[in-house]
C-alpha cells in the first residue's frame, strides 16, 4: 500500500516499527528451559496486564532508574527453539525512517536484563538481527478501500501469524466473496471459492505458511 498508493498511506497514521532480537548458541543436550519467561518490563507493553495495581509504580521506576528500556522501548521475552537455541528480546524503535543498522546498546541491554532473571547454562550470542513491521498507534489492522474492488489491510503490529488467516477470512466475506475457511491442517478446499481471486489468495496464503515451517 505504501507504493501503489502513498498518498493514503501516508494520511493513514501507519508507522514504522523496528526491533532487535538476538540468539544464543544451542543448549546443551538435555536442558530445556519449559515455558516462554518474561518479566517485569512487559508488564508496560500488553494492555491484558494493565489490571496490575502496581503497574503505574513499574513505570515511574523504571523511566527514573532505567530510562534507556523506555528510550528503546525494550522488554525480554526468551523462548528456546527446536534447535535448543534461545531467542531473546526485543526493543521498539517507531518512525518511517528505519536505520538499517543496529545498536550494540540495545542488544547489551536486553542481555542484561536476561540475565537478571534468566539461568541457563550457555548465554553466548549466535545471532544478532533486526525486523520491521507495520504499526498503527491506535487500531490493531488498518483496513482501507483506496479504490473499487481493492481492500487493503496492513498493521497487524507484531501479531501477524496471530491475525493473518481471521482477517484474511472477514476481508473476503466484508468483499463479497464466500470462501471455505483455510486452516493450518489444509482443511478447505480453494475449489470452493466463488472466484479466482480468492483462490490464488488461499493459494498463496498455504505457500507461505508451507515455507514458514
Amino acid at each position: 500500500m505504501h507504493w501503489v498508493y502513498p498518498e493514503m498511506f501516508r494520511s493513514s497514521g501507519v508507522t514504522r516499527c523496528k526491533l532487535q532480537m538476538v540468539r544464543t548458541r544451542p543448549q546443551p543436550e538435555g536442558w530445556q528451559l519449559g515455558p516462554a519467561l518474561a518479566a517485569g518490563l512487559t508488564l508496560r507493553f500488553y494492555e491484558s496486564f494493565q489490571v496490575c495495581g502496581i503497574l503505574r509504580a513499574l513505570k515511574q521506576r523504571i523511566a527514573a532508574e532505567t530510562p534507556a528500556y523506555d528510550r528503546w522501548g525494550i522488554h525480554v521475552l526468551v523462548f528456546q527453539t527446536a534447535g535448543r537455541e534461545l531467542t531473546i528480546g526485543d526493543s521498539h524503535e517507531y518512525g518511517m525512517a528505519v536505520d538499517p543498522f543496529d545498536r550494540a546498546e540495545i542488544d547489551e541491554r536486553i542481555l542484561s536484563y536476561a540475565r537478571s532473571f534468566l539461568q541457563a547454562p550457555a548465554l553466548d550470542i549466535a545471532q544478532h538481527w533486526h525486523g520491521v513491521y507495520a504499526k498503527h498507534p491506535d487500531r490493531p489492522y488498518l483496513s482501507v478501500s483506496p479504490a473499487l474492488n481493492v481492500r487493503g489491510v496492513t498493521a497487524t503490529g507484531g501479531a501477524g501469524l496471530t491475525l493473518t488467516f481471521g482477517l484474511a477470512e472477514e476481508t473476503m466475506k466484508e468483499m463479497g466473496f464466500r470462501c471455505a475457511a483455510v486452516w493450518p491442517s489444509g482443511k478447505g478446499s480453494p475449489s470452493r471459492c466463488s472466484s479466482s481471486a480468492t483462490r490464488a489468495t488461499i493459494s498463496a496464503a498455504r505457500t507461505s505458511l508451507s515455507a514458514s515451517r
